[in-house]
């Protein structure tokens, strides 16, 4: 946005890489300054040893704001409780989806994305484990995605006695995502701590109905959606196996899902934003 007489309207910064030069910006300009907040040094650390360096720099960025976009209630309550954010200074603004469409679905259960401490994928592999043990279920574990714990997870694989059953595709094009959301039975986000998890709305709108951690913003916003505790591995294990074995459920929220997914639009977005920086112009 840019006034007539060429001056800009407002400075808008997207997490902790920008935000130091948003706080220049806005002082250096005279004009309000936007945070958004999709994820904080608590949610990419798990919550294990989170860096001081980071907190300090997403606290001033924060504080300096006019005002601040959360993706989540989840993730304003960190704001509120461990920056000491004023609730009325945030601005919740869910994320959204573009629908993908349905394909023929397969016995995959799938997880996507990076194989971090934050995304949880050992609690998927455990899961899995449990569901190869205890039901006549056999289907495939497709992990997607790189990072520093895919090592790890192939020897934990090993260990648990599974790696027959588990598909380790490393980095997939976007059309490899696409068609894996498509046809996936079922999708996994056990995320120890995710601030939105757009993931989960791309699967449910290629009518993957979908398992995600309680400690996930996507959890608040989705009605159709199974939700479980991260670390529960016994309840993850249940509800997975419910969705393979009941044909009825399975349906219901995918369908249900799906239609759901027009909640989440772009546009609407924008226009939530767009309402954000009238209120500080």
């Amino acid at each position: 946005m840019k006034k007539v007489n060429g001056k800009y309207d407002v400075i808008h910064c997207h997490d902790w890489l920008t935000m130091k030069a948003g706080v220049q910006l806005k002082e250096k300009l005279g004009v309000p300054l936007v945070v958004s907040v999709h994820s904080t040094e608590y949610d990419r650390s798990g919550w294990i040893y989170p860096n001081q360096w980071f907190i300090d720099i997403e606290k001033e960025g924060m504080e300096k704001a006019d005002i601040i976009i959360a993706v989540s209630n989840f993730t304003k309550r960190i704001l509120v409780e461990k920056y000491n954010i004023p609730e009325e200074k945030i601005h919740v603004v869910h994320n959204a989806v573009y629908r993908l469409g349905r394909g023929e679905k397969q016995d995959i259960v799938l997880f996507l994305g990076r194989l971090t401490i934050q995304k949880g994928p050992e609690f998927f592999l455990k899961a899995a484990k449990k569901i190869l043990d205890h039901s006549d279920i056999k289907p495939t574990f497709v992990v997607a995605g790189k990072g520093e714990m895919l090592s790890r997870l192939i020897n934990q694989s090993v260990d648990l006695g599974i790696s027959q059953h588990i598909m380790f595709t490393g980095l997939l094009t976007e059309e490899e995502v696409e068609h894996i959301y498509r046809i996936a039975r079922v999708y996994v986000m056990p995320s120890v701590s995710e601030p939105f998890g757009i993931t989960a709305l791309e699967a449910i709108s290629a009518g993957t109905p979908v398992v995600v951690s309680k400690t996930a913003g996507v959890a608040e916003a989705l009605t159709n959606c199974l939700r479980v505790d991260f670390w529960d591995v016994d309840e993850m294990a249940n509800k997975i196996i419910s969705l393979l074995k009941y044909d009825v459920l399975h349906s219901t929220i995918s369908d249900e899902g799906e239609k759901e997914c027009d909640l989440f639009t772009w546009d609407g977005v924008a226009d939530e934003t767009m309402q954000v920086y009238r209120g500080v112009i």
